[in-house]
């Protein structure tokens, strides 16, 4: 085995790991994570310093304490409108750290996407393809 093939299955191993890292990350919050409604407080475009802009979402929800919390999130699927509702996912021990749950689907198919072209890669690196 060369140089390259060594590389190449390093990197899928690599790849492989984070993937499979991510998704283990996705199901935890899932499984032990509480999910209320929120909403919509503010949508706003920002500009990087790359020139790119990105579309910042704010959001609130009140967990099951009755406590009210803020959130952001970068809109990367789609834009929502302000006033509108959302799902949010929150940690139970720390109802602070939040996410809206609306991007699951779309994230997760391009993480397992990454997970397959990194499996490719250490199946060439092996002489497997």
């Amino acid at each position: 085995m060369g140089l390259a093939e060594i590389g190449s299955v390093l990197a899928g191993a690599v790849g492989l790991v984070v993937s499979l890292a991510w998704i283990a990350a996705l199901l935890r919050r899932r499984l032990t994570w509480v999910r209320v409604r929120g909403t919509v407080t503010s949508v706003k475009d920002r500009s990087g310093s790359d020139g790119k802009t990105e579309t910042v979402v704010r959001y609130q929800y009140v967990d099951t304490e009755g406590t009210q919390h803020r959130g952001t999130d970068s809109a990367i699927f789609r834009r929502p409108r302000k006033g509108t509702e959302m799902d949010v996912r929150y940690d139970p021990y720390r109802p602070e750290i939040s996410e809206p749950v609306s991007g699951d689907l779309g994230m997760s198919l391009l993480v397992a996407a990454g997970g397959v072209f990194a499996l490719g890669l250490c199946a060439g690196g092996l002489g497997l393809l």
